[in-house]
């Protein structure tokens, strides 16, 4: 008996179960190897506007991205990185849990 399987809708295009799967996990891999610094400068961001925008120092956000210190994150600050990371397509569950270099 040969099995099939059914494609099914994204959007506008029809993919496979296998070539989703596929895609998801290409997309993961990118995100495992963001760092802080790299996922700033993705959105676009200098140490001090994003400090600002997470209400820290911008010596915080350097000592962040140098690994000095582990992010330790407020509610309104999941929040408002989250707001920063739909931007540019990503969500907060798909950082590493480690984005210090």
């Amino acid at each position: 008996m040969q099995s099939h399987s059914l494609p099914f809708f994204i959007g506008d295009r029809v993919d496979t179960p296998n070539r989703i799967k596929f895609s998801i996990m290409m997309e993961v891999q990118e995100c495992n190897k963001l760092t802080l610094k790299e996922l700033r400068k993705r959105l676009g961001l200098s140490q001090r506007t994003f400090a600002k925008a997470l209400k820290v120092r911008q010596a915080t956000i350097s000592e962040w991205e140098r690994g000095i210190y582990r992010p330790a994150l407020s509610i309104e600050q999941i929040k408002t990185l989250e707001d920063m990371l739909s931007t540019v397509g990503l969500k907060f569950r798909d950082l590493p849990d480690d984005v210090s270099q």
